[in-house]
């Protein structure tokens, strides 16, 4: 047992958009018998890296890289120093134990790697069910999947030549060249628990029928490429509509860059930018928010895709005024097949993902939602598919203290009775600026990019006062 002590560990973590639960995930690594000792890699695949900045364990490597899981999890494995290579998803948990069963299972030097048995989360029986089923064929065929975590020597898996860089089945695909060459795995008797999001979002069919046909695609010697044309769409409920401006192609702020001049205006409205996209980021997947970024000026799509890329579609705003290019982002979100859409602009950058979840809960119920800012316009607007019109939007004076008011009459003559979420406050002037810097001085809030911005801001403000 002593020998077991000495084993080196590398947990490869790949992310994308985790930020709402990998400190979680950490803290329990860190908990378990020796994985107060083992290295840890979480390796982003957002080129902002908005997961890894919201880790705070200090001896965590991060890593970005290109999205897809198998170039993350390479890239990961060239930067591990452990002999012992596990590779970990951020929606699983490992049993307690299950460092010191690895390595005792590896002091049998006939064998390369392994995996657990698989659980899921909450008492489903479906999903039970399909647990004790997946665990007994990686039995049978010892050729795990990569939820029941994958774990092998490093020496062995570079002699495999790593993941194979393809979009679908790189697991598999590892553990078959496994079998292949004779290497012999282990299934250890104790249960990893995984999330059932990706069930609860698809559902629970869709997404059976969605494993079923790739592998069968698979053992028909369909390349992986092809393959991810087969899989099923998910359903379409939620989407969510973020309207942004290119600073670069056109005025941002322009009132407050009266004050603090047009450069630091740019400069905070990235900021702005910055802060919303991380929480999106960071709680839609999770939550099952699609999400359409639609830009102006038309010109800038590839430029601002580029800035956000991640978890989202980009579309040009279309239409000769605000309300014209609003009307036609919904209409064409709902021609995509959506149920229920919400769209924010981008001058709340505090505005709150459990806020917006609310609209999407809303919208069970209600045929509309907006949520009131304090000078009389609104930072989010929502439809049920049925209950939307162009008539919303037409003919409305925006950017005046008439946007909710009118907006509201034009419900009732609808017959719709809008939930009404809780106000918010646009940044547009000086004073707006000192409010924010003020509520959020001892919030999460405080550390994120507007923050950190207004605290240059105000100085340069107060500075020339």
């Amino acid at each position: 047992m002593e020998e077991t002590k000495k084993k080196r560990f590398s947990l490869i973590i790949p992310v994308l958009h985790e930020g709402a639960r990998i400190n979680f995930l950490l803290e329990t690594l860190r908990h378990l018998p020796l994985g107060e000792k083992a290295e840890i890699i979480v390796v982003d695949g957002c080129p902002l890296g908005d997961t890894v900045k919201t880790i705070d364990d200090k001896n965590v490597k991060k890593v970005l890289a290109p999205p897809g899981r198998a170039k993350q999890m390479n890239i990961g494995a060239n930067q591990a120093t452990g002999e012992i290579l596990l590779f970990l998803h951020a929606d699983t948990r490992l049993p307690p134990e299950a460092l010191t069963l690895i390595a005792e299972t590896l002091e049998n030097k006939n064998i390369v790697g392994g995996a657990f048995d698989l659980a899921f989360e909450g008492n489903n029986p479906f999903l039970q069910f399909l647990a004790i089923l997946t665990s007994l064929r990686a039995r049978l065929t010892r050729i795990p999947y990569g939820d029941q975590v994958i774990f092998l020597r490093k020496d062995t898996f570079f002699a495999l030549g790593g993941y194979p860089d393809v979009p679908v089945l790189e697991e598999v695909i590892l553990m078959e060249r496994l079998k292949r060459h004779g290497l012999k795995i282990a299934l250890i008797a104790r249960k990893v628990v995984t999330s059932p999001r990706k069930w609860e979002k698809n559902g629970f069919l869709v997404t059976t029928f969605h494993h079923r046909i790739l592998m069968f695609g698979h053992y028909m010697g369909i390349p992986p490429q092809r393959l991810v044309n087969l899989i099923p769409r998910p359903i379409k409920d939620k989407v969510l509509i973020f309207f942004v401006k290119s600073p670069t192609l056109c005025p941002v702020k322009t009132r407050l860059a009266k004050a603090i001049g047009t450069e630091q205006a740019k400069l905070l409205y990235l900021a702005f930018l910055k802060d919303l996209w991380e929480m999106i980021s960071q709680n839609g997947p999770e939550r099952g928010w699609d999400v359409r970024v639609y830009i102006y000026p038309q010109a800038a799509v590839e430029e601002m895709a580029a800035f956000f890329a991640g978890h989202a579609s980009f579309h040009p705003q279309e239409g000769k005024d605000l309300g014209e290019r609003m009307s036609n982002a919904f209409l064409a979100s709902f021609a995509a097949g959506y149920r229920r859409a919400l769209l924010i602009g981008s001058d709340t950058p505090d505005l709150t993902a459990a806020t917006i979840e609310l609209g999407f809960t809303a919208l069970k119920k209600k045929g509309a939602t907006v949520g009131p800012t304090y000078d009389g316009g609104y930072y989010l607007i929502g439809f049920k598919k049925r209950s939307f019109s162009p008539h919303f939007f037409a003919g409305i004076p925006w950017s005046t203290a008439e946007v909710l008011k009118i907006t509201l009459e034009r419900f009732r003559e609808r017959g719709i009775s809008p939930f009404i979420l809780p106000h918010f406050n646009d940044i547009d002037t000086i004073e707006d600026i000192l409010a924010l810097r003020e509520q959020h001085r001892e919030s999460l809030f405080s550390r994120g990019y507007t923050m950190n911005s207004l605290e240059s801001i105000e100085r340069l403000f107060k500075g020339g006062n």
